[in-house]
């Protein structure tokens, strides 16, 4: 399922093509994207509670063994839909290889976006912004909307749209 240079190099184009079927597979042609209904859809439970104070920095994680994903309930409601869509990310591209290799699977802490140097969290992560915010739907209202618009329009943080914007019409492996 893996490529074996994905311990160098993140694969975008998988990341992008995985979460565009995700898309495709549950119906959505407008935003907000709901990663809770999404993941449920794919077999996993979510379950948002509260940390202890030693893991407050932990924004979530998923347990492949019981299909569950676990989110911090102090983070707010964007947060958390992208450490759900990031965890969904892991699921349907990294599980195989973290049930090979258990040591690899971090959890995820809160990180500025395009903070990550891991390559399968960097794959994670451009799954998550994908998936709430495909191009494709940005596209088609960046034009008429200010990034708080936009981050409000797609229930993400006003950091996501930015991050999402950088790649908005151009040829990268987003795009």
């Amino acid at each position: 399922m893996l490529a074996g240079n994905i311990e160098q190099t993140p694969d975008y184009r998988k990341a992008r093509t995985t979460a565009l079927r995700v898309l495709q597979d549950n119906h959505v042609l407008r935003p907000p994207v709901i990663p809770r209904e999404m993941a449920e859809s794919y077999g996993l439970r979510v379950e948002v509670m509260e940390l202890p104070s030693d893991l407050m920095r932990v924004a979530g994680l998923i347990d492949f063994s019981q299909s569950k994903i676990f989110i911090n309930s102090a983070d707010r409601y964007e947060r958390q839909a992208f450490t759900i869509a990031h965890e969904l990310g892991h699921f349907l591209m990294h599980k195989e290889f973290f049930e090979k290799h258990p040591e690899r699977y971090k959890v995820l802490v809160r990180m500025p976006l395009g903070a990550e140097n891991d390559p399968i969290e960097q794959e994670a992560n451009a799954f998550a912004a994908e998936l709430l915010v495909p191009l494709k739907m940005i596209s088609r209202y960046r034009q008429y909307a200010t990034e708080d618009d936009l981050a409000q329009l797609f229930a993400v943080s006003p950091e996501v749209i930015r991050y999402r914007l950088q790649f908005a019409g151009s040829t990268s492996v987003f795009a």
